[in-house]
């Protein structure tokens, strides 16, 4: 057994070497492939930043439009806030006043059910009130 081990012995101290220099190899490759990578990040960067350096000038571009519209949103809601309130405030004055609507209305149709000759009608102003 001991001339096998020898053997061995010395066919690990003749390969040793080599499998080092095998190892060292595929490092530099790494190592190379490593730098090429940083060298196209660079690259990549610079694109990169210059393409949010055109996003940022785009939306200062936009920035007056943008402005102008949030002006034309808050008008739409001032009107729409006034014309709510006057359409509420409409339907409040007449449920609170229905019964002189009413009134006012059936004056109004027996005013028209009196003159069934075809004749215009000139309404007046009841004052009265």
């Amino acid at each position: 057994m001991e001339p096998f081990l020898n053997a061995f012995s010395e066919f690990c101290r003749t390969l040793l070497p080599i499998l080092g220099v095998v190892v060292l190899v595929f490092l530099a490759i790494i190592l190379w492939h490593l730098i090429d990578f940083a060298k196209g990040l660079k690259t990549t960067v610079a694109k990169a930043n210059d393409a949010i350096g055109s996003v940022d000038d785009t939306v200062k571009k936009l920035q007056g439009p943008l402005t102008t519209v949030e002006h034309l949103t808050g008008t739409v809601d001032f009107i729409f806030a006034s014309t709510y309130k006057s359409a509420t405030s409409l339907v409040k004055f007449m449920a609170d006043n229905a019964d002189s609507i009413k009134s006012w209305l059936a004056s109004l149709l027996a005013k028209f059910q009196k003159n069934k000759s075809g004749k215009e009608i000139i309404l007046e102003e009841n004052t009265d009130e």
